[in-house]
């Protein structure tokens, strides 16, 4: 399976790519992979910065440690780069989640994809919405399964005022 690790933002790529190869040695170091395995991983990885990059691939998971506004523009923008069946995931919180939908024109095809804990002792959790897609979560699932992993899935609620409602409610004066 290729895949291909985004920065968004203008940074050095070579330093993504020592920590993917220091991951991978650390599992051949507790015998979960061997080390071909670990060559034959690291040939399908691709680090870059182009965002038209995400055109051709069925699952995108943003994991941008960045504020929600930024956040959500990154992901209306790839959202408008991907074809029309992939899957986008962010590691966003599930409470987000319905923030994140309400910027997309397809929040159908988005869940919420978070890795916990270690490679020997991952736990992956997996967040929709009450309209998130049936294919989108079998996706979602079958991502995880190449991982070796069932994850702990919720369904996240929608927030009871909506998030644009939210940001134009005025400000209680204390």
């Amino acid at each position: 399976m290729p895949v291909r690790l985004l920065r968004a933002s203008r940074g050095d790529l070579a330093a993504i790519r020592t920590r993917v190869t220091r991951r991978l040695g650390i599992a051949v170091e507790r015998a979960e992979i061997t080390i071909a395995q670990r060559a034959r991983i690291e040939s399908h990885v691709e680090v870059t910065h182009d965002l038209s990059r995400v055109a051709d691939v069925d699952l995108v998971i943003d994991a941008t440690p960045s504020d929600p506004r930024t956040r959500r523009a990154l992901l209306a923008t790839l959202e408008a780069r991907m074809s029309g069946g992939a899957v986008l995931a962010t590691a966003s919180p599930p409470e987000r989640l319905a923030e994140i939908a309400e910027v997309l024109r397809r929040p159908d095809q988005l869940v919420a994809i978070q890795f916990r804990g270690e490679a020997h002792d991952l736990g992956i959790e997996l967040s929709v919405l009450p309209e998130t897609a049936p294919g989108v979560v079998a996706a979602a699932r079958a991502f995880c399964a190449l991982l070796r992993h069932t994850p702990l899935e919720q369904q996240s609620q929608a927030p009871r005022v909506g998030y644009r409602e939210w940001l134009s409610q005025p400000v209680a004066a204390e």
